[in-house]
Order: structure tokens, then C-alpha cells, then sequence
């Protein structure tokens, strides 16, 4: 199939799966149903048991945008040799990623990325987290504070990582199959050390608007969240140094307010316990700036203060974590 040519370019989203039936049936339709833009969407196959490849290929027959990508049984398993073949088989040098258990947010999100590569090599957008109770809560702003941290660092010229729930970039440009091989040992890394890798020398654009986020479905149990957590912090210790010092940096400050707020509520009066509680709040511009872009849902953004309290000490237990009994080696 030859991409047509359109006003916008044409794109190619990937979308790597094993045993996601019950979410393709969900997703596929919100893949699909994208205006204002021209795109195939290729779908690879990662070793899956159950009814998703032939889900997808009655879908086929009602719509020729889709292209099933099989994988032979002694294939390398894995989403990074997946990646590696969607993106061999993509037709556009304009390539999109998203996950199984992804939900496109708007009609537009495609047409939105495609504006963006335009004019950029990578586009950073937002793939959000949404779930019930604390669990859901803890991703929710978790993914929020990330996604402003690497847009920041992004704009400043020092990209180190996204996120492969909604990232785009030029595969003429990028050279993704080094990347994904370069960091084979691990089992993530296919977003942020692929990032890193690619983004030298490269325009970074970052997209925040509504319209062109993703949402999955959070972890529904804190062990759940854990695990994730573990997987994806196994990378950090690869990124550049200065990277590395930066962020170490603030998680320092952040786990050492926390450490320290005790000692200040105790040995202070309590009006000025509270004053610099509310300082530290008011002097952080991610919440107001969440709340603007949408990121959080507006009425937990009260919360976020003790959110990051909860964060900074999860942190720091999960690179311990890592550092002690090495990255997990199972999802």
C-alpha cells in the first residue's frame, strides 16, 4: 500500500501487542477514527495466545489504512524487537507510537502530532495514566509531574526522554534500529534510552495540548504500580551523567523537605509550620501549570504537595530497590 499524499503529511502509527484482545477492542476504534490526516496504522504482533490477531484481521477487511504484522514463532520476543519490525515495515518516514492500552483523547490527536512533525525530528506529547483510588491517584500524578519535567528539560535543549505511550519522530533522521539495540538487556527502554540515543543534534518539539493526549489504564493495585515503577526506573541509571546529577539533585530536595517537614512542624510555631508548607506548594509551578494543560484532573490538585511527599520516598526506595537486586527481569 502507497501512502497517499494529504495537506498534512502522512504518518505511520505503530502499535506493538501481545494478549491485548480485550484493549484492542477498545482502542482500535479511536485509532481509526482519527480526521484530517493520513495515516496506516501497523499493528505488530508480539508472540500473542489469545483471539487479538484475528480480531484485527476482520477489522481488515473493513478498512485497508490497517496492516497486520505477524511475527514467526522464533522470533526475538520482546516490544523492542516488535518496534524494530513495525518499524521496518512503515511506508511514511513519519512514524507514531502509542500502546495496545491506549486511548486516543480526541479525533484530532494524529492530526495534531502531524502539524508538530512538521517542523520537528521528535515530538514529545502526553500519554496519561487514569485509574480509581490511591493506586490511580499516585499514577495520575506521577505522570503529570514527569511528562512537565521532560518537557522542560526538552525546551532546554537536553531531552532525555519520553514516553512510548505518544511520541513520534523521522525514522530517516533518528536511527531507531540502533537505539532499540543498543539497550537490549533491559526490558524498558524503548521510549527514554531510545530518546537519549536519537536526540542530539535534533529538534525536540513538545506537545501539551488536550487534544492530542492518550490515556491508559493506571495499575489497579499499589504492588502492581510498584513493579511498574521498577521497570521503568532500571533505565535511569543510563542516562548521561549531567541528566543523572540534575535529577538526583532535585529528588534530594524533594526527599529532604519531606524528612525534614516533621522536625519543622515540631520545633516551630504552627503558623509557620503551615506558611512554609504552603510556600514550598506555591513556589512549585507544576500543579497550576498541570492544572492549566490538563494534565491532573482539577479537583486533586489540592493533593499534589502530599503526593510528592509519597513520591519522593517511593523514589528513593525504588532505586535502592535496583541498586540491591538489580532490574526486574519479568513484566
Amino acid at each position: 500500500m502507497e501512502l497517499k499524499s494529504a495537506s498534512s503529511i502522512s504518518l505511520s502509527l505503530i502499535v506493538c501487542f501481545k494478549d491485548e484482545y480485550e484493549n484492542l477492542k477498545i482502542c482500535l476504534e479511536t485509532w481509526l477514527s482519527q480526521e484530517e490526516v493520513d495515516f496506516e496504522l501497523i499493528l505488530v504482533n508480539d508472540h500473542s495466545t489469545d483471539q487479538g490477531p484475528q480480531f484485527i484481521r476482520e477489522y481488515q477487511s473493513r478498512d485497508s489504512r490497517i496492516r497486520l504484522i505477524e511475527t514467526p514463532a522464533k522470533s526475538d520476543k520482546g516490544k523492542k524487537a516488535a518496534l524494530s519490525r513495525g518499524i521496518n515495515a512503515a511506508h511514511s518516514d513519519y512514524l507514531v507510537f502509542t500502546d495496545a492500552d491506549c486511548r486516543a483523547q480526541s479525533p484530532y490527536w494524529l492530526r495534531a502530532i502531524a502539524t508538530k512533525l512538521k517542523e520537528a525530528d521528535v515530538v514529545l506529547a502526553y500519554g496519561a495514566l487514569r485509574g480509581k483510588g490511591f493506586t490511580g491517584l499516585l499514577s495520575e500524578y506521577e505522570t503529570a509531574q514527569t511528562a512537565l519535567r521532560y518537557w522542560s528539560y526538552a525546551l532546554n535543549g537536553n531531552a532525555y526522554m519520553g514516553v512510548g505511550r505518544n511520541m513520534a519522530y523521522r525514522k530517516s533522521v533518528v536511527r531507531p534500529h540502533q537505539s532499540l539495540q543498543k539497550h537490549q538487556d533491559i526490558l524498558s527502554g524503548d521510549d527514554d534510552l531510545t530518546l537519549r540515543e536519537m536526540s542530539k543534534g535534533l529538534k525536540v518539539a513538545c506537545l501539551s495540548a488536550p487534544l492530542s493526549h492518550t490515556v491508559s489504564p493506571a495499575p489497579t493495585s499499589f504492588g502492581a504500580w510498584w513493579n511498574q515503577k521498577a521497570r521503568h526506573y532500571s533505565t535511569a541509571w543510563r542516562y548521561e551523567q549531567r541528566i543523572k546529577l540534575s535529577l538526583g539533585i532535585e529528588g534530594i530536595l524533594q526527599l529532604g523537605f519531606v524528612l525534614l517537614l516533621p522536625f519543622g512542624i515540631m520545633g516551630l510555631p504552627w503558623y509557620l509550620g503551615i506558611a512554609f508548607f504552603s510556600l514550598r506548594w506555591f513556589m512549585s509551578g507544576f500543579p497550576s501549570v498541570a492544572q492549566k494543560q490538563g494534565l491532573i484532573s482539577t479537583k486533586w490538585i489540592w493533593v499534589w504537595p502530599f503526593l510528592e511527599m509519597v513520591w519522593a520516598i517511593a523514589t528513593t526506595l525504588l532505586h535502592l530497590r535496583n541498586l540491591l537486586f538489580g532490574a526486574p527481569k519479568k513484566w
